[in-house]
């Protein structure tokens, strides 16, 4: 009983330290918000160019143009739900108080150091709308300490900026390929290394299994040197994978220089047309063939093959998540009863 009151009493103990401890944080800050008046300061005009520099990923520039956003030079899509939240948080900031009217000889207090802080300009047409030098993020992590347009005062930010304006330029673009409507796809062609398929949607009524007539989609078989037949075709299987093949999105997009193995041939290849005139090409390359090994432990493992991929809406090669990759590399056998 001893014991126990002894471990009840330790605990309270603990518990009353943290509470003096969080008490203590709050109040800190409460001391640098009391400073000076909560205010948002927003902008009039939202800008069309971002420039961007931290001590990751170096000069990042982003440009608008014709309602859509790039990067850099090379003019990359961009991920436009990425760029609006750093447009948020740029263009309306909320400054909670100033932690300090100066930085000087405290820059590393607030992680305002130059060359290690990150510095935003935004920009519209080249004229400059704002300049934030974004530093650590307080105690509790909701809060961040910045400056503003080269003047001295620390602000305390009432939203944490950590990871936002320190993505990379992988992080930053677009990693959709095209987007072609669900449903919209009316013709498939599908090489799939070893023999070929052609179908095309018919919205006419089909026959059910019992014998009755029931309206869908069915698949009409155009052309096939792989001994399928038109009553071999499992409808819902292929509606499922074309639909599938709808929208695609990359998991990593290849450096620009990437080439691939000289006289290297695609294992799959998928040509895709819309009903409104859209056309794309879809190719699948093996660069490193399945294997097994064995580990240190004389356990037997597989290392999976390695892909990488190209469509005709893109100059660039992408690799694909596991899902995305099958529905790529599928099979004509797995499109049959």
């Amino acid at each position: 009983m001893a014991e126990n009151k002894s471990f009840k009493s330790y605990r309270k103990l603990i518990l009353c330290i943290l509470i003096l401890l969080f008490a203590g944080i709050y109040a800190f800050q409460l001391v640098f918000t009391g400073k000076s008046k909560q205010e948002t300061l927003t902008l009039k005009e939202s800008p069309d160019s971002l420039l961007i520099t931290s001590p990751a990923n170096g000069q990042i520039k982003l440009q608008k143009e014709n309602d859509s956003w790039f990067i850099g030079e090379q003019k990359y899509p961009a991920d436009s739900d990425v760029i609006q939240r750093l447009l948020d948080s740029i263009v309306n900031m909320k400054i909670l108080g100033t932690a300090s009217s100066s930085s000087q000889d405290e820059e590393s207090r607030y992680g305002l150091v130059q060359g290690q802080a990150v510095e935003v300009e935004a920009y519209l047409e080249n004229k400059l709308l704002r300049k934030i030098k974004i530093g650590k993020s307080t105690a509790t992590g909701g809060q961040t300490y910045i400056q503003l347009d080269s003047k001295p005062q620390v602000y305390l930010l009432g939203e944490s900026l950590d990871g936002l304006f320190t993505k990379s330029v992988d992080e930053l673009r677009n990693k959709a390929v095209y987007d072609l409507g669900q449903g919209n796809i009316i013709s498939v062609k599908l090489d799939d290394g070893s023999s070929e398929l052609s179908l095309e949607k018919d919205f006419s009524a089909v026959d059910s299994s019992d014998g009755e007539t029931e309206s869908g989609v069915n698949w009409k078989l155009l052309s096939s040197n792989s001994g399928v037949k038109q009553e071999s075709l499992d409808k819902d299987k292929i509606t499922a994978w074309v639909n599938g093949l709808a929208f695609l999105r990359v998991s990593k997009w290849m450096e620009d220089n990437y080439a691939l193995p000289q006289e290297l041939l695609p294992s799959n290849t998928i040509e895709l047309k819309t009903a409104d005139g859209k056309s794309v090409i879809l190719q699948a390359y093996l660069t490193k063939a399945e294997e097994n090994t064995t580990d240190e432990n004389g356990e037997e493992k597989t290392v999976p093959a390695e892909y990488v991929f190209k469509a005709s809406l893109s100059p660039y090669y992408f690799t694909l998540s596991a899902s995305s990759q099958g529905k790529l590399l599928k099979a004509i056998s797995e499109l049959t009863k």
